[in-house]
């Protein structure tokens, strides 16, 4: 089982890097492609078309290691349900969405272990009770400035793209982030 999942990740990482290398050797192919996708705004098809090849590469080659697999894992599943459902793949899409929840699966425990491991077991309690209002807060007003964008504007573009900024932001946080475990003091 270990040799099929690793050669299921190899196949995934390379189709991703090829695909991100085609659109980087053909800008102005990509940017067509994009625009009849559907895409409204010029300057969100360019940054589409710039970010995307990166994008690809970067989550292709991060499939490779351990320690990025559940990163690189989330950005190809969310990358492949949004082209299964431009093109209307019933099966890629239920496939994207399996990796997606493998993904996420994944990482709800693995979130409580960064937070012990980054402020240790005796503060957990009082540190996750002061970031959580944050972090609800936050998750229930996106929606509702994301739908008033969508009032003001017709589309979604903008708002979309901002909350995406701010999850890729947050992930160099997080990966930036100095590995010093705190000491157990009883």
């Amino acid at each position: 089982m270990a040799l099929v999942l690793a050669f299921i990740r190899l196949l995934l990482a390379a189709l991703f890097v090829t695909a991100g290398v085609s659109k980087l050797r053909s800008p102005a192919r990509t940017r067509q492609t994009i625009q009849d996708f559907g895409v409204s705004s010029k300057w969100l098809v360019a940054g589409v078309a710039y970010l995307l090849p990166i994008i690809e590469i970067v989550s292709g080659l991060s499939l490779l290691w351990d320690k990025t697999l559940l990163t690189g894992s989330i950005a190809v599943a969310v990358m492949l349900i949004v082209f299964s459902v431009a093109n209307e793949l019933d099966l890629l899409v239920y496939a994207g969405f399996l990796l997606m929840g493998i993904g996420w699966g994944g990482l709800l425990p693995l979130q409580e272990v960064i937070w012990v491991t980054f402020f240790g077991r005796r503060y957990f309690g009082s540190v996750r009770s002061t970031a959580m209002p944050f972090t609800f807060g936050m998750s229930a007003l996106g929606p509702v400035l994301v739908a008033y964008y969508y009032d003001l504007v017709g589309n979604y573009d903008l708002a979309l793209l901002v909350i995406a900024l701010c999850n890729i932001s947050s992930a160099i946080m997080l990966y930036r982030m100095k590995s010093k475990p705190v000491s157990q003091k009883p």
